[in-house]
């Protein structure tokens, strides 16, 4: 009876070791498995933390690129002018040179029409003169003629 008292207890034992063992592993899942989701969760956050820089990385950049969109477009629209302007006053300055030209040409037309109508009174005066002038002589010789009759 000594041996089944002595078996009992081995196998109480045994139970005890496996129960004890089976504890112990229990414990250590435990606590691998409370380290596994404390290094999941800080895991988790260091990717939240990572995500949430690259997020305001990619805003700053995308901020940056619309300013550098809303330069590039104004200066595009200041350049436009500015070539619009040079344009017009160059079209304005030929314009300007055109209407110069055409005052001159018709201000020598006037001249030349003035000069040719000065010509045309002095060669009228000087016909008239020369009609005077002989009228004259003709009546200087007349009254000679009647004079001397």
């Amino acid at each position: 009876m000594a041996l089944w008292l002595a078996l009992a207890l081995t196998l109480l034992k045994d139970e005890e070791y496996e129960l004890a063992l089976t504890e112990a592993e229990e414990r250590d899942l435990e606590a691998t498995t409370e380290a596994d989701e404390r290094d999941l969760e800080a895991t988790d956050q260091e990717l939240e933390r990572d995500l949430d820089a690259l997020l305001a990385e990619t805003e700053a950049t995308e901020a940056a690129d619309e300013a550098d969109r809303e330069t590039q477009t104004e200066k595009d629209e200041a350049d436009s002018e500015a070539e619009w302007a040079v344009t017009e006053a160059a079209e304005d300055a030929e314009e300007a040179r055109e209407e110069a030209e055409e005052e001159a040409y018709e201000a020598a037309e006037v001249m030349d029409l003035l000069a040719a109508e000065a010509a045309d009174e002095a060669d009228g005066l000087a016909d008239l003169e020369a009609k005077l002038e002989a009228e004259e002589a003709a009546d200087e010789s007349d009254l000679e003629a009647d004079s001397a009759a």
